[in-house]
């Protein structure tokens, strides 16, 4: 009888981890469904035109700036732009990122250097097509596979949803409005990527986290499901990540995007999305970019 006894527990506690692995699995597909539909929408407006603010933690030093963004949507696709500016010292540094429906563009113009790249994104995705991606079979694959090599906000997110899964949606305020909260965690294949020895922080002495990787992220949806905050947050908020005040933005995020004055189906110059180098080198990463695609496919 005793061991009977002893059958029986064991069968009931695997049957309790079992639902709350299921449960967990649930709470995840909920989530990353509602990052998908955000995705969606933003691909369906016709225009949008913002204003933006981000600021990043390097280090010891806390680095801001504004920026903008555009984005139109046209017959075949969306085309995008970001311009980002930050003063480091007394000298300016600029981001731009452009998508032109066939080419996506960065510029990086540092104090020490500027860098050029093109992508062609057309070509990527050609290839891509060819390519047997497994993770293509769920919405989020799809979703994020769509969004490769565009740019803009899209991209943004597909790319927190290749990294991370999200937990469902939490209402909270940003300025005294409703948003829609999600706390986005590693998915553990691509943390071990970045970091190796992420194996062990389930150890009795595991590692120290790395100062400049996140421990998790927070996204801020409105009612209209644009998103409007886009934060990575470091280790030292790794409670923010299970508590009710983690569900508004942290005082010091290693990495924050504020978009604000967002203005939909307004009309904007076509010359907004046209990039010119002129006699400034660049080079070509399509065939790099898609190297790396393909093997993060080949591993997932």
């Amino acid at each position: 009888m005793r061991h009977l006894t002893t059958l029986l527990i064991f069968a009931l506690a695997l049957a309790d981890s079992v639902a709350v692995h299921a449960q967990a699995q649930q709470s995840v597909a909920v989530g990353n469904h509602f990052v998908v539909q955000v995705i969606k929408t933003l691909d369906e407006q016709v225009s949008i035109a913002a204003n933006l603010r981000h600021e990043a933690r390097l280090h010891d030093q806390k680095v801001v700036g504004t920026g903008k963004y555009w984005q139109q949507r046209t017959q075949s696709s969306r085309i995008t732009r970001w311009e980002m500016q930050t003063q480091i010292g007394d000298q300016t540094a600029s981001f731009v990122q452009v998508y032109d429906g066939i080419y996506l563009w960065s510029d990086r113009h540092l104090p020490s250097q500027r860098q050029v790249h093109r992508l062609n994104a057309a070509r990527l995705h050609a290839k891509l097509r060819s390519v047997n991606r497994g993770e293509m079979a769920n919405e989020r694959g799809q979703s994020i596979a769509a969004s490769e090599g565009q740019g803009g906000l899209s991209q943004m997110l597909a790319d927190l949803l290749r990294n991370f899964d999200f937990q469902p949606p939490q209402l909270t305020q940003l300025n005294g409005l409703p948003v829609n909260a999600l706390i986005g965690h590693w998915r553990p294949e691509q943390l071990a990527r970045l970091w190796p020895d992420a194996s062990e922080l389930g150890d009795e002495q595991p590692p120290e986290w790395p100062e400049q990787l996140p421990h998790h992220v927070l996204l801020l949806v409105g009612r209209n499901m644009f998103p409007y905050v886009c934060e990575h947050r470091r280790a030292a908020d790794a409670p923010l990540a299970t508590s009710l005040a983690g569900l508004r933005p942290a005082s010091d995020p290693l990495l924050r995007y504020e978009i604000f004055e967002v203005q939909f189906a307004v009309a904007i110059p076509q010359e907004v999305f046209q990039f010119n180098p002129g006699d400034i080198p660049w080079t070509d990463e399509t065939a790099v970019v898609l190297e790396q695609l393909t093997q993060l496919s080949s591993t997932d």
